[in-house]
């Protein structure tokens, strides 16, 4: 019986290191959302909401299924813009980009891989009052994670990059 069950677990081992391949994945997105409110003289009031959304998944394995992988990517990037007022100029101009890219290697017996993430966010915002009774304010927000996993026979290797950027600017009388 112990002979038997050393033989087994030797020959199942010895199958999962000739038999490893090479598994590679690569995911990019990019957002970008322009997003404006305004009014002249008045009275009166104008609002504004963009939203954008990514979301990714892949999954790949090696040609004997003995190495899988998973990547995913999700984000949402939130422009509001809000003015009210009279007798004045009330303005919000909203720019805003995300980028995010992410890839990951395994290749070969005994190797958990290699992962990489890079995330970008850059987001750009003018409220404007120009004389008369009234305000004008903007908010702008990306929230995003990215997460990757390698599974081998010999172990597992994960990877998780959240992020969250906002900005918020308001002007009133």
């Amino acid at each position: 019986m112990t002979k038997t069950l050393c033989m087994c677990i030797g020959l199942i081992g010895l199958t999962a290191f000739a038999c490893s391949g090479a598994v590679s994945d690569l995911q990019q997105y990019q957002i970008d959302g322009t997003n404006y409110a305004g009014i002249a003289g008045g009275p009166g009031g104008a609002t504004s909401t963009n939203v954008d959304v990514v979301k990714q998944l892949s999954q790949t394995s090696d040609n004997y299924g003995l190495t899988r992988t998973v990547q995913a990517q999700v984000g949402a990037l939130a422009q509001i813009a809000a003015v009210g007022g009279m007798d004045g100029l009330f303005a919000v101009e909203q720019e805003g980009h995300a980028q995010g890219i992410q890839g990951q290697v395994q290749s070969g017996p005994k190797s958990l891989g290699w992962q990489q993430q890079m995330a970008n966010v850059g987001l750009a915002e003018e409220v404007t009052k120009l004389g008369g009774l009234g305000a004008a304010l903007g908010l702008q927000t990306f929230v995003g994670v990215q997460v990757q996993i390698i599974a081998t026979p010999y172990g597992v290797n994960i990877n998780v990059q959240p992020v969250n950027v906002a900005i918020f600017d308001a002007v009133g009388q």
